[in-house]
Formats: C-alpha cells, sequence, structure tokens
C-alpha cells in the first residue's frame, strides 16, 4: 500500500506526511517499508502518536520526525516466545529460535544508531532491553525526532516485533476450553483481516489478553 501510494497515487506531490499509530509488527514489512520511505528523492515528514517496535524503523525513514507531546515511542529487543513453536524445544532449536531474535534485534540496534550515532550505543541497548519507553527529551537527545508537537495522544497498545519466519508456531500446552475461546476469537479476526498477518490484542474470555 505505501509503494502504491507513493508511485501510483500521489507521485507529483512535492512532499509527503505520514502519521504513525501502530503498536509494531513484522520485522520485514518494518525494514520494506523504511526502505521504501528512504527511497523517496522527495521530502517526507512523520508525525507519531503512538510509534512502538517495528513501527519505529519507518517512522526513522523519514526526513523530518515529529512526536506529539505525550504520543507514545517504545523500543525493545525482538523476542519469540519459545511455548508457541512447533518443534522440539532441545538445545540445537533453542539456539536457533535465538539466532532468529538476535539477528532482528540487530537490525533494529542499526536504525536506531544511524540516527543517534554510535556513541549511543551502550544507552540505546540498555534501553531496548528494558523495553523503554522514550521521553521527549530522550528522543531528542538521540536524535530520533526533529520536534516535539502539540497534539492529541493515542492509547498505547502491546507492541509487538517478530520474525515472519516463525509466523507459524502453534501453542502447545492448554486445556480444551481455552483452545476452543481462542479458535473462536482466531476465526472472527481472520475473517476480518482476510489472513493478512497484522499486530492484535485480543481479548479472550477467561482473561489472558492475545498478542
Amino acid at each position: 500500500m505505501l509503494r502504491n501510494f507513493f508511485e501510483k497515487e500521489a507521485p507529483e506531490a512535492e512532499s509527503y506526511e505520514i502519521t504513525f499509530k501502530s503498536p509494531g509488527g513484522d520485522v520485514a514489512e518494518g525494514f520494506e517499508m523504511y526502505d521504501i520511505i528512504r527511497a523517496q528523492s522527495k521530502p517526507v515528514t512523520a508525525i507519531g502518536y503512538e510509534v512502538q517496535s517495528v513501527a519505529t524503523i519507518p517512522f526513522l525513514a523519514c526526513n523530518e520526525r515529529k512526536m506529539v507531546q505525550g504520543g507514545t515511542f517504545m523500543i525493545h529487543n525482538a523476542w519469540i516466545d519459545p511455548r508457541n513453536v512447533d518443534i522440539p524445544l532441545n538445545p540445537q532449536n533453542l539456539d536457533q529460535i535465538k539466532r532468529i531474535a538476535q539477528n532482528a534485534t540487530d537490525k533494529l540496534l542499526a536504525v536506531y544508531l544511524n540516527r543517534s550515532g554510535h556513541n549511543a550505543i551502550d544507552k540505546i541497548r540498555s534501553l531496548m532491553e528494558q523495553e523503554a519507553t522514550l521521553g521527549s527529551g530522550e528522543l531528542q537527545e538521540l536524535g530520533v525526532v526533529t520536534e516535539m508537537i502539540s497534539g492529541q495522544s493515542a492509547k498505547p497498545s502491546r507492541a509487538l516485533a517478530f520474525d515472519r519466519s516463525i509466523l507459524n508456531l502453534k501453542q502447545q500446552a492448554m486445556s480444551d476450553e481455552r483452545l476452543s475461546g481462542i479458535e473462536r476469537a482466531l476465526k472472527a479476526v481472520k475473517a476480518m483481516l482476510n489472513l493478512s498477518a497484522k499486530a492484535m490484542v485480543l481479548q479472550v474470555a477467561d482473561g489472558p489478553q492475545l498478542y
């Protein structure tokens, strides 16, 4: 959709503005959006309300990056829940899971350092480990934003960054009753999304949230 907008819907525009209200999603898609924005010869401005996880990557691709006061900008390491994988959790496979997550994390870190400078590597690593929400001072100090602006902030949702190579992972140990409730929820989401992978938050009847 983003590529189509630039190339077909508004190719003659003198500049572009993208509004970000996103909890994150697929790492590969986030970097694809990053490359599309960086390839533009005309200035692109980002307006951030909710910019979490891998959504920070296309945000940082923009020339001007404006964050709404009270908005949410959160960074963290990419993660995979090993309880959801459909392979034996032996040492070899656990090591493979670790490598997948670490590779995604390294890619995120490289983009952050491109804006903040390599002198900030220790601080950014620490913030990612903490799943930190950056305040306005940190956003400006690290070169994440070019300007803080007034406006109504978006309600943040649970951040998510994942690698599409583990989209086929399945939950293993759960009761028939909980599984039935989750299947009903997923069927509703599948119908709504038409099988397109998205970052979603679902409330299961017995209490837990699914990300």
